[in-house]
This record gives C-alpha cells, sequence and structure tokens, in this order.
C-alpha cells in the first residue's frame, strides 16, 4: 500500500513534465479498480488509495468509479462503506449461476451466493452493475447457457460481459487438462453459445457495443471505452500499465521487486514511444471490437498515406465475405464477422 500511495504522487509529478493529455490536469474523468481482487482489501485501505487519487488529481464531479469484486467478498457493510468511498459501478466475478460450470473454474462462491450478491448489491443503491460470465466452458450445455442469459435478463442488471473461455498456459486449468484430468473447450461450442449470446441480447434491446461487453441504453462503461478509444489512461500497482502523449509504459510485474524499487527510489516500470506502425495497428484492434467500427477518413488523415492504401486493399475480402461491412467510410465487423475479430483485425495489420 505504501508503494502504491507512492506510486500515485510520482505519477502526478511525470505527468507535470507532458502537454496536458485527457483531461488529466482536470480531473480523473473514470476510475477502475480491478486485474485482482480488490474487494479483498479492507474499506479503510481502499480509501487510502482513493484519498490519494482525490489529493493529487482531483474528480470529475460525474466520474464512474469502477470496483470489482468476488461474491464471496459481498456484504451490507462493505458495499456501503465503497459507496461512502465514491464507488457507483459494481463489476461482480459470477461467472456462472450453474454449479457445474463454476467447479469446473475452480471459483469459491455457489450459484446461490452469486445471486444474493446481485441482490445485496442492488437493495444497498447500487443501479449500475455489470456481471461477467463466461461461455464455451466444456461441461457447459446449450441449454444451461440460455438459462445463465435468462438470468441475467430476468435480475435487470444494466452491463454484461460475457467472455469465452480460454486456457492460458501453465495456469492450474492448464495443467488439468493436460493431465486429462478436465475436458479441453471446444471450438464449435463456443462458437454456439457466442450465436446464442447475440440472438440474446438483440431479442432485448441490449446494445453489443463492444465484443465481449453488452449493456442497455446509457450504461456503457466510461473505463473501457476509454480503452478501445485510446484515451490517455494512468494504471497503478504491480504490473499495471498506462498510455499518454503517444507513449505506453508498464510497471514490473514481481511485487516485491515493485515494492522495494519504490522503495529505494529505483526504476520500477519500462516505457516506449509508439512508433506510426504501432499505433495503426493498435488503432485497429481495438476500433474494430466496437459497435461504431474503424473509421476510414481517420485513417486517412492522421496516418502516412500506406496506411490507408493498405487498410483498403486488406479489407476488401472482408467485405466481399459478409466479414466486415462499410457504412460511411466506418469499417464494422457483421455478427457473422465477430466469430473471426482477432483474425480479421491481425489481417488489417501493417506487418512490414
Amino acid at each position: 500500500m505504501d508503494a502504491l500511495i507512492k506510486e500515485i504522487s510520482l505519477k502526478k509529478d511525470k505527468l507535470k513534465q507532458l502537454p496536458a493529455e485527457g483531461g488529466f490536469d482536470k480531473g480523473i474523468k473514470s476510475l477502475y479498480f480491478g486485474g485482482g481482487t480488490p474487494s479483498q482489501l479492507p474499506p479503510d485501505e481502499l480509501k487510502r488509495i482513493t484519498d490519494s487519487l482525490r489529493c493529487h488529481f482531483g474528480w470529475d464531479n460525474d466520474i464512474e468509479f469502477t470496483l470489482e469484486a468476488n461474491p464471496d467478498d459481498i456484504s451490507a457493510e462493505v458495499l456501503n462503506a465503497w459507496r461512502d468511498m465514491g464507488v457507483n459501478r459494481l463489476s461482480l466475478g459470477i461467472q456462472s449461476f450453474k454449479e457445474k460450470d463454476l467447479k469446473y473454474l475452480g471459483r469459491q462462491h455457489n450459484a446461490a451466493l452469486a445471486e444474493r450478491a446481485i441482490n445485496l448489491a442492488r437493495d444497498t443503491g447500487y443501479n449500475n452493475i455489470n456481471i461477467d460470465l463466461i461461455y464455451g466452458i466444456p461441461e457447459q450445455t446449450t441449454k444451461d447457457w440460455e438459462e445463465n442469459l435468462e438470468m441475467f435478463i430476468s435480475l435487470n442488471l444494466q452491463h454484461l460481459s460475457a467472455y469465452c473461455l480460454t486456457v492460458e498456459p501453465r495456469t492450474p486449468l492448464h495443467v488439468l487438462i493436460n493431465k486429462e484430468k478436465k475436458n479441453k473447450p471446444s471450438e464449435q461450442q463456443a462458437v454456439r453459445h457466442f450465436e446464442i449470446l447475440l440472438k440474446v441480447a438483440h431479442a432485448n434491446n441490449m446494445i453489443h457495443y463492444e465484443i465481449s461487453n453488452f449493456c442497455f441504453e446509457n450504461y456503457y462503461s466510461k473505463h473501457n471505452l476509454g480503452y478501445w478509444q485510446r484515451k490517455p489512461y494512468l494504471g497503478f500497482g504491480a504490473s499495471a500499465h498506462s498510455f499518454y502523449a503517444q507513449m505506453r509504459s508498464w510497471n514490473v510485474a514481481n511485487t516485491s521487486v515493485y515494492i522495494k524499487n519504490i522503495a529505494e527510489g529505483n526504476t520500477f516500470s519500462e516505457e516506449e514511444q509508439l512508433d506510426e506502425k504501432t499505433r495503426y495497428n493498435e488503432y485497429v484492434l481495438t476500433a474494430l471490437r466496437t459497435l461504431w467500427g474503424c473509421d476510414m477518413d481517420y485513417v486517412k488523415n492522421i496516418f502516412d498515406s500506406r496506411f490507408y492504401n493498405y487498410l483498403v486493399k486488406q479489407s476488401g475480402k472482408y467485405l466481399e465475405q459478409g466479414l466486415l461491412s462499410n457504412t460511411n467510410h466506418f469499417l464494422v465487423l457483421t455478427d457473422k464477422g465477430k466469430l473471426f475479430a482477432d483474425g480479421i483485425s491481425a489481417d488489417l495489420f501493417m506487418v512490414d
């Protein structure tokens, strides 16, 4: 905590050396506690962080303040404490309302606890709640996935983040699958689940504004939109990333090294200046994931002409195949194209 508080102060000094970027000088527009399990931190420790941020940066009056939480960390006491420090949006790691799915994923909570956490948050006054759900779990049938989505709709929540199960190397799940103690995910099953997700979202007038994110009107995640629209952001803590003034930086991932280096006044992060090719590729990657798509006029006006020409050439075959559409010079993934989003983006990248 001491290292984290010190980093917040150091980042403020760093920004003083740069041109005003993204309104950092005028106050924070969104704040996100996540990338781990911040709900396990005592509220008074969380308040230390928020007090430091308020002191060094200031907050916009309409700031979106999201906190990630596990269902098993939820109580009326902590919910009220979070609200008192300014949290106005919760993101709950539900993953599934099915016991067999939760067991496969190795989650600590059960379905009843998940529903209880959601109801308790709503009863405590939170009216902007996201839940995470995972599809493509081997034991998860089509009916299971449909019932998970039905549960989301019945709970009258504002936002859904739905992720396809991916097995990362060297994780416990990866080890168990390699030892044949757990079944391997099926790509065909994942595709079917994604198609069901799109159908349910459309039937319930949800806005599919990013590949994995769905919301009802006026409940976009402002913070996540900032990433996808490549707005400047600051990250604090071990392994956190920041992006501003065409520069990206990342903190050392090892927590002990992070603490030691900050305490001793040594370097705890690396940074790189983003060249034109990297900026183009990142723009294509992030923009194409969204409802609004990739602005070809923006590419034409901001980047060297070779990037625009390359984009026109590479996108042609996907337009012909019905995987992309071109509306008013915006390249947008079709529903069919969303199944191949990563591959299409990679093919639009400038690689030489």
